[in-house]
């Protein structure tokens, strides 16, 4: 029911996230990385473009976020995701609501990327803890069945919610709220023949 009131809500999301990406790899390439390890590709994915890599050029891999490489941003749903909803007022709505949590309410909106590779890929992932806060407004009371999740599916990695949406309206990303940096994460995928 339309009340002609707008309502204003916010959608708060913690848990476990980052950059996820997948960068295409020659087979020369995944044959170098193979031998390296992936630790050392974590790593060189990771401080691209800072001085004493010690990488050989034709090795060398480009920036995990540059146009044209799978790349998303998101909360790991099989992390236990933590999700809140409050009014305008910050009274907390539903937040352990089944509503909010039944699997029917998550979505596929992209993907699947990352795998099985036709050609050998680097999967890079940071690792990070804190939280997304999104914002929505409606003229009518909320409905939890309307509230979605939208996820990448990610090989390896699972599900990555990466935006929010409300009654097909996608909520307002902002800022994201500090977060605590740990180990970033890289693996290899390439068949064997890729690698001789």
């Amino acid at each position: 029911m339309n009340t002609g009131k707008t309502h204003k809500y916010s959608v708060m999301l913690k848990g476990y996230g980052g950059e996820y990406s997948c960068v295409p790899l020659t087979a020369e390439q995944a044959a170098y990385w193979r031998k390296k390890g992936d630790d050392k590709l974590a790593a060189h994915l990771s401080f691209k473009g800072e001085e004493g890599d010690g990488i050989p050029a034709k090795y060398q891999l480009p920036d995990y976020r540059e146009q044209g490489q799978d790349f998303v941003v998101g909360l790991d749903l099989d992390a236990g995701v933590e999700l809140t909803v409050e009014d305008e007022n910050r009274l907390k709505l539903n937040s352990d609501d089944e509503d909010f949590t039944e699997r029917q309410n998550f979505s596929r909106e992209i993907g699947p990327f990352g795998g099985p590779p036709e050609e050998p890929v680097a999967m890079y992932r940071t690792v990070l803890k804190g939280a997304n806060l999104y914002n929505f407004t409606t003229n009518k009371p909320l409905d939890p069945t309307l509230l979605t999740l939208d996820c990448a599916e990610i090989s390896r990695w699972g599900d990555v919610i990466i935006s929010v949406t409300y009654d097909g309206e996608e909520a307002e990303l902002f800022d994201p709220m500090d977060r605590e940096m740990q180990d970033p994460v890289a693996e290899l995928l390439a068949k064997p023949s890729d690698l001789n």
